[in-house]
């Protein structure tokens, strides 16, 4: 499979697209709407690790590599990177492990009341 000979129909292929920027447009306005909530180095993290892990060891390979050919173990990388069920699992693994931040712990005791 290549971007000339591919598996799926024109139609298939114009429908994952759409469902891709769907998915991009999902999560681009609930970042802004957000936009005062995002603990930054942690965003930056989880957008980076996915190139980190799924593209840069290939592209080293690749140009370390005298004859430019590489091992299926960087295309694999590279697709169990980019795909949604990967970020899914990512995500989940985020939310089992989050604590909530200092500010956002003394912004909500501040706003306990106490019953007399």
């Amino acid at each position: 499979m290549d971007a000339i000979n591919r598996f799926e129909s024109k139609n298939t292929f114009m429908l994952m697209r759409l469902e891709n920027l769907i998915a991009l447009g999902i999560c681009v306005a609930l970042f802004v709407i957000h936009l005062g909530e995002v603990r930054w180095l942690p965003a930056v993290i989880l957008f980076v690790y996915i190139d980190a892990i799924g593209y840069l060891p290939g592209a080293i390979a690749f140009h370390r590599s005298p004859t430019k050919r590489i091992s299926k173990v960087y295309y694999v990388l590279y697709n169990t990177m980019h795909t949604f069920s990967t970020q899914f699992v990512v995500a989940g693994l985020w939310v089992l492990g989050w604590r909530p931040s200092r500010r956002a712990r003394c912004a909500a005791a501040s706003t306990v009341t106490t019953r007399h």
